[in-house]
């Protein structure tokens, strides 16, 4: 027995059999390795992006056919998503059917929260990008120039097409915004008595806005209640030169001239008949019935 197992020991292997053993494992190349891993990655990376564009053009959809609350809807579940990208997209397109709606203030909320889902995210910068357009859009409708030019700014940074038009509007507009802000303080204080007050606004205005004409008609109406007839009369000829028409500027030039002793028949020559059309209003005047009892009586006839 022992002498059969020596000389099967002793026996030659077969060349084929020897061959395979010594055939060395077979080994990829690096090159085949990392495409195949780029493949899966690709594949796997797919899934959440499908996943949030389906919502997204369901609710593009909705939103076609006018249902802005479906549309809000289908959204919901990307606002509850694990996925930083699909929550800020989600965020920023209720954000902009809010803003369809005029809901300026409740949208731009929600663009404030996609914001700052983006934070720490750099893959998420053309979402950004969007997001800071739109919320940027949202506050200049809603009148907040100088929180939409920071928007605007910050998406100019990202290489935005849109922003530049919006600045060019934004730096033409901001300065009459600022005057008609002094405008409305100047009213606030006239309707607390406060005409020096009231003066100093419109002023302020004028400095912003020389062709302001709300600034010049109301300064000088503050001015006829100072008893500063001459500066009253400057501002509102100025106001009637470029508004002959305007009905309180009309009728304030008409107190000026009946509490400074003006010739009236000289006022009505040149004014009479911007006052013949405006006739009926001034009746409702009583400021104008006080001041000019007898030019009152002359235009109930």
């Amino acid at each position: 027995m022992k002498s059969k197992q020596r000389a099967s020991a002793s026996r030659p292997m077969s060349p084929d059999l020897a061959a395979a053993m010594k055939e060395p494992r077979q080994r990829y190349p690096a090159t085949f390795v990392k495409a195949l891993l780029v493949v899966l990655l690709s594949v796997g990376l797919a899934w959440p992006v499908v996943a949030q564009q389906a919502p997204l053009t369901r609710a593009k959809a909705l939103l076609q056919q006018g249902d802005n609350q479906a549309a809000l809807r289908e959204l919901r579940p990307l606002l509850e998503s694990p996925d930083p990208l699909a929550r800020m997209e989600g965020l920023n397109a209720q954000g902009w059917i809010l803003y369809r709606e005029g809901r300026h203030a409740d949208a731009s909320a929600l663009f404030e929260q996609a914001l700052r889902a983006s934070q720490g995210h750099d893959g998420l910068r053309e979402v950004r990008l969007k997001t800071l357009n739109n919320a940027g859009i949202n506050a200049f409708s809603a009148g907040e120039l100088d929180k939409a030019r920071s928007y605007f700014e910050a998406a100019l940074a990202l290489g935005s097409d849109v922003a530049p038009r919006y600045l060019t509007i934004i730096t033409r507009q901001a300065p009459m915004q600022s005057a008609q802000q002094q405008v409305s303080a100047g009213r606030e204080k006239r309707i607390e008595r406060n005409f020096e007050g009231a003066v100093a606004d419109y002023t302020r205005a004028l400095a912003i806005d020389p062709n302001n004409n709300d600034a010049l008609s109301y300064r000088g109406y503050a001015y006829y209640r100072l008893g500063q007839y001459d500066n009253a009369r400057a501002d509102i000829e100025a106001a009637l030169a470029s508004s002959p028409q305007r009905l309180d500027a009309l009728i304030n030039l008409l107190k000026v001239s009946c509490a400074s002793g003006d010739d009236l028949d000289a006022v009505l020559k040149r004014r009479g008949h911007a006052i013949q059309r405006q006739r009926e209003a001034m009746l409702d005047d009583r400021e104008l019935q006080r001041q000019c009892p007898d030019l009152f009586a002359s235009l109930k006839r």
